[in-house]
């Protein structure tokens, strides 16, 4: 058993975006423990000394072949994959050379190359049972990927190894579980703000009644109170004519049955006596 980590080999122009989400992903299950290429060393290593130290310490390579892995060709024309130097070439024929587990990965549509179109030191890639990674499928591939890894690694399902870094499961849930608790937090903090805005208004509209309040007082004024009608005075009645002189004139009638001024009034006729 070597150092327990993972070695992904791919061209960069064949699959380099592919292979960059294989790694990211892996990386989440085995934290620490995935190693892209060489690429990443740092200037000046010798290459070749780089990839005997790196595979040395894996148990494992991915190799990732899109559909243009075969015919990638150099500045002169000739096909990359015939020339015993290259890199990609290299790090596969070292990894067989290991007796690792070497899972060929076919993305982007490709299709597992033949013993014949390949050198004849790599065409042992040939006869390992390849992955296809399709975009529909891509986290149910990756999830079978990470298990087959987990069994050359001879890590439980449930357990990451990474220097503390506790437990995790890397599945299709994962982003799912993500996005569920990014909307909670949004949900809170909306129904936060809406409570908090209430409870402003609220405030505020009970100071500004106050403060009229106050200022009522303090000016003298009565706050709230009930209007009443104003009361309603009868009318004067009429004069009665016995009672008073008439404010309108009298009729030609009743001026002749008046006596004149000075005059004395007539007696009233006797009355007869009622026959008996």
């Amino acid at each position: 058993m070597a150092d327990g980590r993972i070695f992904i080999n791919y061209r960069r122009d064949d699959s380099r975006a592919d292979a960059g989400r294989i790694y990211d992903r892996l990386s989440l299950r085995f934290p620490g423990k995935v190693f892209r290429d060489v690429g990443s060393l740092e200037p000046g290593v010798e290459w070749q000394d780089a990839i005997e130290r790196v595979l040395g310490t894996s148990d494992a390579c991915v190799v990732v072949i899109g559909k243009s892995w075969l015919s990638v060709t150099d500045a002169a024309g000739r096909r990359r994959l015939d020339d015993p130097n290259d890199t990609v070439r290299a790090e596969i024929r070292s990894a067989l050379a290991r007796k690792m587990r070497v899972i060929p990965v076919l993305v982007g549509g490709a299709s597992m190359p033949s013993e014949a179109d390949l050198p004849e030191d790599i065409r042992a890639l040939c006869r390992r049972n390849a992955l296809e990674v399709t975009e529909q499928d891509w986290d149910e591939n990756l999830n079978k990927l990470t298990r087959a890894l987990e069994q050359a690694l001879g890590v439980p399902a449930a357990e990451v190894d990474g220097g503390g870094h506790g437990r995790a499961k890397v599945s299709a849930r994962f982003s799912l579980f993500h996005g569920r608790l990014v909307f909670a937090f949004a949900a809170t903090l909306g129904v936060s703000l809406v409570v908090v805005s209430v409870a402003v208004y609220q405030n505020g509209r009970k100071s500004m009644v106050e403060t009229l309040a106050d200022k009522k007082a303090a000016s003298g004024a009565t706050p709230d109170v009930a209007f009443e009608a104003p009361a309603t005075r009868p009318m004067p009645s009429r004069p009665s004519d016995s009672s008073g002189p008439s404010r309108f004139p009298a009729s030609a009638a009743q001026r002749s049955s008046q006596p004149a001024a000075g005059e004395a009034a007539s007696p009233a006729p006797e009355a007869e006596d009622a026959p008996r």
